[in-house]
C-alpha cells in the first residue's frame, strides 16, 4: 500500500492507533501482534487517538509498518522453511514479552489486556504524550521534546505544567 493510500485509509477512522491497524477494514494482515510491533517501532502510545497524531507521526508510522512486516515475512520465511503449521513469534520485541526488558531503553514491557486482546507496549518513550493526552491536549511538538536519554524525559514529564488555554 503506498503512503498516500495509508494517510487516506488512516484518516477515515477516529478511534484508538492499536485498534485501528489491528482491523481488517484499515490493512488486511496487520493484526494484534503487528499492530504492537509497529507501534513500539513507530514509537507511538498503541492507546492514543488517530486525530492526535500529526503528519511526523503518520510518516514514522508508515515507515514501521513496512520495516516491521518486511522483516517479518523474511523471518517468518526463514524460521517456517516447509512447516507451514508453525506460528514463529521469537522475533517480535514487544509482543507477549510483558515484563521483559525493553530492547530499546531498558525499561519493562506493559501488558494491558482488553476485550480479548493483548496489548504490549513500553512505556517509557510516551509518558509525555500519555500525560498531555490524559489532559486533553496534543502532545508537545517533537521540537519541544527532549529526545536525548529516557531519564531526562521521565524528569521534564515529571515537571511539565499543562499548557494555557482551552
Amino acid at each position: 500500500v503506498s503512503r498516500e493510500t495509508f494517510h487516506e485509509r488512516l484518516r477515515s477512522f477516529r478511534g484508538e492507533i492499536k485498534g485501528i491497524l489491528a482491523r481488517e477494514r484499515f490493512l488486511a494482515g496487520i493484526g494484534n501482534a503487528y499492530a504492537d510491533e509497529i507501534l513500539w517501532e513507530a514509537r507511538i502510545h498503541p492507546y492514543r487517538k488517530r486525530p492526535t497524531l500529526d503528519e511526523e507521526e503518520v510518516g514514522r508510522l508508515y515507515a514501521a509498518m513496512r520495516r516491521v512486516l518486511n522483516e517479518a515475512i523474511e523471518e517468518v520465511r526463514r524460521a517456517m522453511g516447509e512447516e507451514v503449521h508453525l506460528k514463529p513469534r521469537h522475533f517480535f520485541k514487544v509482543h507477549l514479552r510483558a515484563g521483559e526488558t525493553c530492547p530499546r531503553c531498558g525499561g519493562r514491557i506493559s501488558e494491558i489486556r482488553a476485550r480479548r486482546r493483548v496489548t504490549n507496549f513500553c512505556r517509557e518513550p510516551h509518558l509525555i504524550e500519555v500525560r498531555w493526552a490524559a489532559a486533553g491536549r496534543y502532545p508537545r511538538p517533537p521540537s519541544q521534546q527532549c529526545r536525548t536519554s529516557h531519564s531526562r524525559r521521565l524528569a521534564a514529564a515529571l515537571n511539565l505544567a499543562a499548557p494555557a488555554g482551552p
